[in-house]
C-alpha cells in the first residue's frame, strides 16, 4: 500500500508535467509572435508614400518597399499590416491588396473606416513607417487560375461584392488589365443605401 506522501509527490508530478506540456507550446507562440516575427518584419520596412480619401469613408494608403524586393503576392490576398517606428507592436490589421500582382513594390490598401484605428488612418502622415506580414490566403478563391478570365470564347467572370469586399476584386481587375488579359466586358453595378 502507497503512502499519502507517495500519492501526493506522483500527483504534484503528473500536474507538472501536463502544465508544462502545455505551456510549452504557448511559450513557443508567444516568442514567435512577438520577438521572432517583428524581428523578420524590422528587415523589411515599408514606408507610406500618399494618403488618400476616398469615397464611402475609406482611405487609400500607398507604401512602398525599402530597401527590399517587395511583396510577391496573387490577386485576392490579403496582408496584416502595423504602422509605427517598430514593428513591435499590438496593434496589427488584416487588409486586402487592391494593388495589380505585378508590382511587388508599391502596394495600395484601400481601408473602410469602421473604428478608432482604421478612422485615425485618414490622418497617417505620408513617411510613416508600415510593417507588413503577407501575402496570406485568397480571400476570394474562384475557378479561373490566375484570378483572370480566359481569352474570348471562354467563361464569364461573375462577381457579387459589397462595400470594402471590392478590394479583393480590384486586384483580380488590375491584374487582368496589367497581363493583357482577353477580359473586355467589365460592368461596374453599384448601389448605394439611402439616407
Amino acid at each position: 500500500m502507497r503512502s499519502w506522501s507517495t500519492i501526493i509527490v506522483a500527483g504534484l508530478v503528473t500536474k507538472l508535467a501536463l502544465s508544462a506540456v502545455i505551456a510549452f507550446p504557448l511559450a513557443l507562440c508567444l516568442v514567435e509572435s512577438r520577438l521572432l516575427r517583428p524581428w523578420r518584419l524590422k528587415r523589411q520596412p515599408w514606408k507610406v508614400v500618399q494618403v488618400e480619401s476616398r469615397r464611402a469613408q475609406a482611405t487609400s494608403i500607398m507604401l512602398e518597399a525599402q530597401g527590399h524586393s517587395g511583396l510577391n503576392f496573387q490577386p485576392g490576398q490579403y496582408a496584416w499590416v502595423s504602422f509605427g517606428d517598430s514593428p513591435w507592436t499590438l496593434q496589427q490589421h488584416p487588409f486586402s491588396m487592391p494593388s495589380a500582382a505585378n508590382d511587388h513594390v508599391q502596394l495600395e490598401f484601400i481601408i473602410k473606416q469602421a473604428g478608432d484605428f482604421t478612422e485615425a488612418l485618414a490622418d497617417i502622415p505620408v513617411g510613416t513607417s508600415a510593417w507588413l506580414e503577407g501575402a496570406l490566403r485568397r480571400v476570394f478563391n474562384g475557378p479561373l487560375p490566375g484570378a483572370c478570365p480566359p481569352p474570348a470564347g471562354g467563361r464569364w467572370a461573375v462577381f457579387i461584392v459589397g462595400g470594402i469586399g471590392i478590394t479583393p476584386v480590384l486586384s483580380m481587375l488590375r491584374t487582368c488589365k496589367v497581363l493583357g488579359s482577353h477580359a473586355r466586358n467589365v460592368a461596374n453595378l453599384r448601389q448605394q443605401r439611402a439616407g
